[in-house]
């Protein structure tokens, strides 16, 4: 019978005991590499989820900058489809759960968020985020109203939309 050993011992086995040395290790890590890490045990799980460690990634250099290009037009139609351009390669990601091209996006609490756009004629009212560290999108609350061609941004730590419209009253 094989012998089950749990991934915090290999670590304490490993002389891994502080959280320090594991944030030392994990910030040269490729973004692209943390969902398979997370998977390694719990405690890594939560160091990478935590502030401390992401602190640590941006100090250290090794915090890479990536454009995330979500939705747009292909073939006449909205399409939901993402990548994501990370040292000078483009890589696909999840797509979002709305088809959409024309919509706005800003960066909030380290996710994207995609408002409104359109798709199939009509303006969108619907918002998704983009988690970068699960590759994953969720839905937030929608807009009061459709819009297409609207800009957003962060202010005063508040997301605001602003213009755009649907696509029959402008």
């Amino acid at each position: 019978m094989p012998l089950l050993i749990e991934s915090d011992d290999v670590l304490m086995l490993l002389g891994i005991e502080s959280d320090d040395v594991l944030i030392r290790i994990f910030v040269r890590v490729p973004v692209f590499s943390h969902g398979a890490l997370r998977c390694a045990c719990r405690r890594t799980n939560t160091l990478l989820k935590s502030p401390v460690f992401r602190e640590a990634r941006l100090k250290s250099g090794f915090d890479e900058t990536a454009l995330i290009v979500a939705g747009g037009v292909q073939d006449r139609r909205a399409v939901t489809g993402c990548s994501m351009v990370i040292g000078g390669r483009c890589r696909p990601i999840a797509p979002m759960t709305t088809p959409r091209a024309f919509a706005c996006s800003a960066v909030m609490e380290n996710e994207l968020v995609v408002l409104g756009g359109s798709a199939g004629g009509d303006a969108l009212a619907t918002v998704e985020a983009y988690d970068p560290l699960l590759n994953r999108w969720r839905s937030l609350p929608p807009m009061s109203q459709g819009r297409q061609g609207a800009v957003c941004g962060l202010v005063g730590g508040s997301l605001v939309v602003a213009g755009g419209g649907s696509l029959t009253t402008g």
